[in-house]
């Protein structure tokens, strides 16, 4: 989208020539307005959302490997047939479109509906907090929800010899609890303190919120320096 918030590029449901594209070529665009991309590999097209569902980067800047596009930013991987979801740190699908080729032409036709997943469950989540390769040992910090302190939490917990540990705040403890800086510097700090008009607009102003978060690890560094967070850090 444009400063304006209008699509840019053209639109892949009116239509686009394809005969110049290369293969594994990323052309940006838009299907009536929703922001797209058109992917090219060998002698398929596929029409996708254009941000990732993790943290909205630009999938143009993606990278196309065998019938997969990944993330530029942290290496989510989506199908490019269906737009669903396959590794972590993403798990909802991007919207996928039937593309139809007409004498040359591409065209972005019905959207496509991937079979949904179950929901994921806590053994899922640190399972991938895991697989995203990190090199030393994580050091998670749970409330006493049920599913943290489940029989089988536990066994998976032992079975990953070390690299992964479970810290449990007391029964009521927000003021121990790291998660409610986060939300305060969105609630209170950043976007609680904007107009929105729209969903749209209030969806964009999160985004560049958690983005503008992510990027400053002394601020977040600084939340640990809190009296009560003082223990973790």
């Amino acid at each position: 989208m444009t400063k304006d918030n209008e699509p840019s590029g053209p639109d892949f449901s009116l239509g686009f020539e394809i005969s110049q594209l290369s293969n594994e070529s990323i052309t940006s665009g838009h299907v009536s307005g929703q922001d797209a991309i058109l992917v090219k590999q060998k002698d398929d097209y596929f029409i996708l959302a254009a941000f990732c569902s993790h943290y909205h980067a630009p999938l143009q800047d993606g990278l196309v490997v065998d019938n997969e596009i990944r993330c530029p930013w942290h290496h989510a991987r989506f199908d490019l047939k269906t737009g669903t979801a396959i590794c972590a740190p993403a798990f909802d699908a991007l919207r996928a479109w039937r593309v139809e080729i007409v004498d040359g032409t591409a065209f972005a036709r019905e959207r496509l509906h991937p079979a949904q997943k179950r929901p994921l469950g806590f053994e899922d989540k640190i399972k991938t907090i895991v697989m995203v390769g990190a090199k030393h040992p994580i050091f998670l910090i749970v409330d006493r929800g049920p599913a943290h302190r489940s029989k089988k939490t536990k066994a998976f917990v032992e079975g990953l010899s070390g690299k992964l540990q479970l810290f449990f705040l007391p029964p009521y403890a927000p003021d121990c609890n790291p998660d409610e800086l986060v939300w305060k510097h969105l609630k209170a700090d950043t976007v609680g303190r904007m107009s929105v008009t729209s969903k749209k607009e209030f969806k964009q102003k999160v985004l560049s919120s958690m983005r503008q978060l992510q990027s400053n690890p002394g601020k977040i560094r600084a939340f640990y320096q809190k009296p009560s967070l003082k223990y973790a850090a």
